[in-house]
Formats: structure tokens, C-alpha cells, sequence
């Protein structure tokens, strides 16, 4: 990935401050050549989708749905349930119950953590010692295939699973099970996804890192720091578990490959920018280059020649 989420973050500011700019003035900084005016519906459709999403900035201490919290450090912001739907639907992925999406500010960090909680009830870890990779993988391909109907109807890339990264591993310490797998999509795009299943006394919170494969390692990190402050709610941990209380139908090998894990198969921004970027050709690049060229004389004033 040689641009991400932080060029498309800088390209979707751009392109709604344009929208701006030309709706409520005349000012030279804006290019007045009318092809570099007009956006294509799908650019029009990002921005407005951007625009829409209600980012809370850290440091902050927000809640993930009712039963769980997560502290949000300085550089970081986050948006809940609401703000998921047009986050998943910007970033073409197929609707879900995301509870909130986390995400660094600074543009050159390139992912976000997606949160979902499953209320499946209380999931055995009698089987951590017998998780079948290579099974496992089989079944994610399988169900990661079909839900590819759903993105080809919508006219967006197919994404397939090439392997895994790390194979799946449970933390006894902090009832976590976690893999990492690596996406192609059809574009020949490259993506990674690293899981986190953070088991709790009535369901689990599906933790889904997206990122580009090179900034993996960096992204895993911040991420272990992130979830750190993760926990969930007094009567809702999974120590507190107490006879009478739901049992999962499935377990560990279940929570990989089963339906939620699938629907949680996530790609990023990159395919999204550069067909932003193909359909608008020239109208889109005048505009961007008129914007930022105006932007630099109105901040910085205008060069001794001038």
C-alpha cells in the first residue's frame, strides 16, 4: 500500500472543503473551470458520508455499546454506533452491528479498530489447546467467498483470504483469542486483518484491526496499548460468570470461523480512493491542486515574483 487511510482522510478534508469553499464564495483560491466543479455521484456520496460521522477526539473515556468502555488517548478519535454505518458503508464493507470505530488522527497512520459485541452468551475455553489452523482457514475462506455476493451487488471489490499472519492463539490471562489473516481483493490490493475476541460474561467483543500489510507490526502494537484500557462493565466480565447465565452454542474454533467471524473479514480505504480517484480524472485533480495551491497563498502569502 503505497498511500491509505491518512491520504484519503486528507483527500475526503480536501474535497468537503472545496464543497464549501465553491457553495458560499467566489474567491480566486477555488479554480473556476467548470469541469474541475462538478464531482461524480460516488465522490459526492464519500464526502457526504465523511462529513456525517461524529468523530470524539481523546483524550476521552467512551463507551462501546452498553456493557463495555475503552479510554481514548490524545491522537486517536472515535465515533459510535451511527457514525459505523456510514464508516462501514465509506469503506465498503457490508453492513453489520458495529458499535464503534477507533482510529489514529495523524495522516501518515494508515488503520482503524472496528468494535462489535456478539451477545451469544458465555464461551468455553475448554478447547484452547485444540484449535485446527489449518481447518480454521478453510472455513474462513469458505464463508469470506460468500459473503462476497453482498459486495459484488454493490458494485465493490471481492476480497479473499490468502493466509494467515499469526494462526489463531488464546491468552488464558486475559480471556483474548486472537489471529491475524492477510486479504487480496480482486484489484490486486493488498490488506491485513488482525482479530481480537474478547471474551465477556454474556457474549464477546469482536475487536477487528484494519490495516496495510506494512504497517502491521506498528498498528498491533498501538493496538495492544489501545485495548489495554479496554474492560467491560461490573457484572458483565467474564470472571463473573455465575450458574444460570447463557452458555455460547459454540466455542473458541466457533468464534473464528462461525457467521460473526466472517461478516468481520474487513477491507480499508485504499481501492476506494484510487476509484474516487479514477472516476473524477482530471475534474478531481484540478480541484484538489486549485484548493491546496490557494490554501498555501492564503496561510503562507504570496511569493516575492508575485
Amino acid at each position: 500500500m503505497d498511500a491509505g487511510l491518512g491520504f484519503l482522510k486528507r483527500t475526503i478534508v480536501a474535497l468537503s472543503t472545496i464543497t464549501v469553499l465553491m457553495l458560499t464564495t467566489t474567491s480566486p483560491l477555488i479554480a473556476q473551470d467548470d469541469e474541475s466543479q462538478q464531482f461524480t455521484a460516488d465522490q459526492q456520496r464519500m464526502i457526504e458520508l465523511y462529513a456525517s460521522i461524529d468523530w470524539q477526539s481523546g483524550p476521552a473515556t467512551v463507551d462501546i455499546g452498553s456493557n463495555a468502555k475503552i479510554t481514548i488517548p490524545e491522537g486517536y478519535q472515535f465515533t459510535g454506533r451511527q457514525g459505523s454505518i456510514a464508516w462501514n458503508e465509506l469503506t465498503q464493507n457490508p453492513p453489520d452491528e458495529t458499535l464503534g470505530v477507533l482510529m489514529p488522527t495523524a495522516d501518515d497512520q494508515d488503520w482503524f479498530l472496528a468494535f462489535q459485541f456478539d451477545d451469544v452468551g458465555y464461551v468455553d475455553d475448554a478447547e484452547k489447546a485444540d484449535l485446527d489452523a489449518a481447518a480454521i482457514l478453510e472455513s474462513l475462506k469458505h464463508g469470506t467467498e460468500q459473503s462476497n455476493q453482498f459486495r459484488q451487488s454493490q458494485g465493490w471489490t471481492a476480497i479473499h483470504i490468502a493466509g494467515w499472519i499469526v494462526p489463531p492463539k488464546y491468552d488464558d490471562t486475559t480471556n483474548n483469542l486472537v489471529w491475524s489473516t492477510k486479504l487480496r481483493d480482486d484489484s490486486g490490493g493488498e490488506n491485513a486483518n488482525h482479530n481480537i475476541r474478547i471474551l465477556g460474561r454474556r457474549g464477546v467483543m469482536t475487536t477487528t484491526l484494519v490495516a496495510s500489510l506494512e504497517e502491521m507490526n506498528e498498528a498491533t502494537e498501538a493496538t495492544n496499548q489501545l485495548l489495554s484500557s479496554f474492560e467491560f462493565k461490573s457484572g458483565e466480565k467474564y470472571a463473573e460468570f455465575t450458574s444460570g447465565d447463557k452458555i455460547a452454542q459454540y466455542g473458541l474454533t466457533g468464534l473464528i470461523a462461525g457467521g460473526a467471524a466472517i461478516a468481520a473479514v474487513k477491507m480499508g480505504l485504499f481501492a476506494k480512493l484510487f476509484q474516487l480517484l479514477a472516476k473524477g480524472g482530471k475534474a478531481i485533480i484540478l480541484v484538489v491542486i486549485a484548493l491546496l495551491a490557494g490554501l498555501k497563498k492564503l496561510f503562507f502569502g504570496r511569493s516575492a515574483e508575485e
